[in-house]
């Protein structure tokens, strides 16, 4: 178990993950072989082999060197990072398909690399690139913050706002939280489930902040009114849980959220009308005045 914390906790050097990159291609290259053949390959398409190897690895390490996908931190990747290796790969196997067509058409009437091939590889690759680095963040989560102990979270508003907060403290390996439960007061939502974590009704807080040791409840929700706020935090206060606020979406850095912007929730949150505020200097001079006017002075007013 060391070990893998160890490895786990260590970023991956970036020359690691483009030769696994590239093995990665040449394995589904491989399997495209296979596949398309039937596990058979004829002796024609095996002297033809190393052109079709040259020229697809070839064009995968030129896109993989122009686009960076390989820089990624990959105990971090998110849906952007597969999006990108997805357009990445979609490129480069466009780009052999228009190879193909110009080799036909203009030149002997043969393709570089069968379509066959192209489409089993594109499919292959895409799939494996993917599904390797997500691999590796599951099991950095559970290997690396397994070990620790978690603290527990509950997310009132099961909305997007509610999804983002949850992808966030997933995200963030600093914060060692783990999200118990959702919590909204919209009855469609009740008895589902986002990113296998349940919804409950408003009044089951209650129940889950006395059955469990509940670090934070974290508003998500742009839409609580102030009086269902002071709710929220008179019953957290009971049971020694903070309540914490996320900060509108204009706030957020590079317009993405980050743990350490989820404050506590501020009491003029909780009023239902602006808050009022006092005049400082008129307060201030009025003070003064009273501090170095004398007994005998009744005729100076302040």
């Amino acid at each position: 178990m060391k070990i893998l914390e160890y490895l786990f906790g260590k970023n991956l050097p970036r020359w690691i993950i483009f030769m696994i990159d590239v093995g990665i291609c040449m394995f589904s290259l491989s399997l495209a072989y296979m596949v398309r053949f039937n596990f058979s390959i004829p002796d024609v398409e095996m002297k033809k082999a190393p052109m079709v190897f040259a020229a697809v690895i070839g064009v995968r390490i030129i896109s993989f060197i122009i686009s960076k996908v390989y820089q990624g931190i990959v105990r971090f990747t998110s849906s952007q990072d597969a999006q990108r290796i997805f357009v990445v790969i979609s490129f480069g196997s466009l780009f052999l398909v228009v190879l193909n067509a110009l080799k036909y058409f203009f030149y002997n009437n043969t393709y570089v690399v069968p379509f066959s091939i192209v489409i089993i590889e594109y499919m292959a690759t895409t799939f494996l690139m993917i599904s390797l680095r997500v691999t590796y963040k599951v099991l950095y989560s559970e290997v690396v913050n397994s070990a620790k102990e978690k603290r527990s979270v509950i997310i009132f508003g099961a909305g997007e706002g509610g999804l983002i907060v949850k992808r966030t403290l997933d995200r963030d390996a600093g914060t060692k939280y783990n999200v118990l439960a959702f919590i909204d007061d919209q009855k469609r939502k009740i008895g589902k489930k986002i990113d296998g974590v349940s919804i409950f009704n408003g009044g089951k807080l209650e129940s889950l902040l006395k059955g469990n040791d509940v670090a934070h409840v974290i508003i998500s929700a742009r839409n609580v009114l102030p009086q269902r706020k002071q709710e929220i935090v008179d019953m957290c206060l009971t049971y020694n849980t903070k309540v914490l606020n996320v900060p509108p979406i204009d706030d957020w850095i590079n317009g993405e959220l980050s743990f350490k912007q989820i404050k506590k929730v501020k009491i003029e949150e909780l009023l239902e009308r602006e808050p009022i505020k006092l005049d400082e200097d008129d307060i201030r001079k009025r003070i003064s005045c009273l501090l170095y006017t004398s007994d005998a002075a009744d005729d100076v007013r302040c």
